[in-house]
């Protein structure tokens, strides 16, 4: 009997850190916040889009930005990107890109975006007709691929039989492929 009063004080003691561990985090994780409201440029755009803020803020390390975009004129947009920058002081960290496709007039839609930049301490949002095309290094090396492959009309056949090998390489060889497959996937490859 004591034992399993024992087990009943331990797991009580795990479910009175989890309930407390997870208070603690969420309370220190909002407090961690300032608020950027008032430290927020924004530029009206010539065609009568404006950006309302929601709900500006930034810790140490990431930021977000909430924002309202309104349709102020009198006729449809059909597109334009909000762009957003985060600056530590006269610093730019980073710039995010959101898309406003036909936005009736005094339409309002919601946006939000996040950054992952160490240290903001200001935005600035203003409205560009054109976003740069984000391209990562996988982009880079598909497109080498790609010009490769058209560079000598598609993939070559190679003859095994030009090279020397011996069988005892051949043997060999084939055994390292079989062991690094995972155990259990050889048998949809037979």
């Amino acid at each position: 009997m004591s034992r399993l009063k024992t087990l009943g004080t331990y797991a009580l003691i795990v479910i009175a850190f989890f309930f407390f561990s997870t208070f603690a985090a969420d309370v220190i994780l909002n407090n961690s916040y300032n608020n950027l409201s008032e430290n927020t440029d924004i530029t009206k755009s010539e065609e009568g889009l404006n950006v309302e803020t929601i709900e500006v803020k930034a810790n140490k390390r990431q930021g977000s930005f909430t924002g309202k975009v309104v349709n102020t004129s009198s006729s449809t947009i059909a597109k334009k990107y909000i762009r957003v920058r985060a600056y530590d002081g006269d610093i730019l960290l980073q710039t995010r890109y959101m898309t406003v496709n036909d936005i009736a007039p005094g339409e309002s839609r919601e946006f939000t975006t996040k950054f992952t930049a160490d240290g903001i301490d200001n935005y600035k949002v203003d409205f560009t007709d054109e976003a740069p095309i984000e391209r990562t290094f996988i982009d880079d090396a598909i497109d080498k691929v790609k010009e490769f492959i058209n560079e000598n009309k598609g993939f070559k056949t190679i003859d095994v039989g030009e090279y020397n090998i011996p069988d005892w390489a051949w043997v060999v060889s084939a055994g390292i492929v079989l062991y690094a497959i995972p155990s259990g996937a050889i048998w949809f490859i037979i």
